[in-house]
């Protein structure tokens, strides 16, 4: 009997990829003061770009996620008394398709290099930007495909989100690992029947405290590894 694949479906943003690296296009457009301010710029962005994709999921009105984030920076400008202007726009437009990867992710993601895996990254990213940043942090080789929300037109955590990722993956449920270091995304998982991991890099990264638990919490995706083989 052909033993059937486990699906391994890495979040994006935040997960492989280290969205706090924008910061160092703040600082190179001389915006702000101290490095206080870049950070409190770059974590608010962070937080209204999801809270965009959230409410717009709520309310059946979907427009991609380029534009949540764009208008997620729109509105932490405006809070911040920062104008933000084409040239700023275009600039940090540009810096968001080249974020760079968390730091355990190239090693670990070799570890992964097994028949008995299929890896896949599902984003609620347009799938011409996941390509994207994944040629440019040159790791598009580690993956079987892309899983894009864009797809289906709504966002995770919505539960339709996650069917139509085993739907792609052609896996069951109970077959597929959700990777992510949102927990949104992770508590989204374990509500539709998925398993899961909660990439916990930081203390200060916290699980929602919902009595919804991962399958396993990790420090990074090289501990997962370990873990799963």
């Amino acid at each position: 009997m052909v033993r059937e694949k486990t699906i391994l479906a890495f979040d994006l943003y935040g997960t492989l990829i280290d969205t706090s690296s924008v910061s160092d296009a703040l600082r190179k457009l001389g915006l702000f003061e101290t490095e206080e301010e870049i950070a409190e710029f770059t974590r608010r962005w962070r937080e209204k770009q999801l809270s965009y994709a959230y409410r717009r999921g709520l309310m059946k009105n979907y427009v991609d996620f380029d534009v949540c984030t764009n208008q997620a920076l729109e509105c932490v400008g405006l809070e911040m008394d920062i104008t933000i202007n084409d040239y700023i726009r275009t600039k940090l437009a540009r810096a968001y398709n080249e974020l760079s990867l968390h730091h355990d992710v190239q090693s670990a993601l070799t570890k992964f290099n097994l028949p008995n895996f299929g890896l896949y990254v599902f984003t609620n990213g347009k799938r011409s930007k996941a390509e994207y940043i994944l040629k440019y942090n040159k790791i598009q080789h580690v993956f079987h495909g892309i899983v894009s929300c864009e797809d289906i037109k709504t966002y995770k955590p919505s539960p339709d989100a996650y069917e139509y990722l085993c739907e792609q993956t052609k896996a069951k449920p109970n077959n597929v690992w959700l990777i992510s270091s949102n927990s949104f995304d992770v508590i989204g998982a374990i509500n539709y029947g998925l398993k899961a991991a909660f990439i916990q890099r930081s203390t200060k990264s916290i699980l929602d405290p919902w009595k919804i638990h991962p399958t396993t919490t990790v420090n990074d995706i090289s501990q997962l590894a370990d873990a799963l083989i």
